[in-house]
């Protein structure tokens, strides 16, 4: 027999998992998943999961792990440089979806040193001012 605060706990449950079933039905939906929606994928996730409010003990310690993990695991994924680059290049996207300041303005001067690494003599200033 589940008990009120049994039926309160899955009812927590149920609220913080679908967030993370939509994140992994976008990944795992397609044949491919580009790496520019690594990070809006994660910054979504992100804010999703910050606006969940729990009450018992066991919805706050599922939430907690999974921010942790969101923390520890996806966060950090805006200062890789082949994502931030793909996403700030990819029409959707842009910088919208940068959470970090210091990655936000890093990733033109990126974009214009691998430009310059990959086409030396062809790359004009005029284009990467953004």
């Amino acid at each position: 027999m589940i008990t009120t605060k049994g039926i309160e706990e899955l009812t927590e449950i149920v609220e913080v998992l679908p967030h993370i079933e939509v994140a992994t039905k976008e990944i795992c939906g397609e044949d491919y998943v580009t790496s520019s929606k690594v990070i809006p994928i994660t910054r979504m996730l992100n804010l999703k999961m910050n606006n969940i409010k729990t009450s018992s003990s066991m919805g706050q310690e599922l939430l907690m792990n999974i921010m942790n993990e969101i923390s520890k695991r996806l966060l950090p994924s805006e200062h890789v440089q082949i994502l931030a680059v793909s996403t700030l290049l990819s029409p959707r996207f842009k910088k919208i979806h940068f959470q970090d300041p210091i990655a936000r303005s890093s990733v033109p001067a990126n974009c214009s040193s691998l430009s310059k690494l990959l086409f030396p003599q062809s790359v004009d200033k005029k284009y990467w001012n953004m």
